[in-house]
């Protein structure tokens, strides 16, 4: 009588999800003129998904509020921060309309 082999094989999937949580630092915004939540640049680059260099050019054309202090170093005003991230999505909704519209 001949030997059975049963072959088992078993697959899985695994998603992991790392999150960070962010703590911003409380700090008078100069263009806001009140106390306001100020993040790296590195947490703004994550709170927005674009990268640090988005961040950087922003910052540079005066479309975020920023704050540095020898203790902290550079920080991006979470209030200047979520009115860009608005407009971004404000934008990615009227392109992906134009392209529905051009479709049909």
């Amino acid at each position: 009588m001949g030997k059975r082999r049963t072959r088992i094989t078993i697959e899985t999937d695994q998603i992991m999800v790392a999150r960070r949580v962010v703590s911003p630092v409380v700090a008078w915004c100069p263009k806001c003129e009140t106390e306001s939540g100020m993040v790296t640049l590195t947490q703004a680059a994550l709170l927005c998904h674009v990268d640090r260099s988005a961040i950087q050019d922003w910052i540079h054309n005066g479309r975020l509020h920023v704050f540095e202090s020898p203790e902290t170093g550079l920080l991006v005003c979470i209030t200047s921060l979520g009115r860009m991230s608005d407009r971004l999505w404000f934008q990615a909704i009227a392109h992906t309309g134009e392209q529905s519209s051009l479709a049909t």
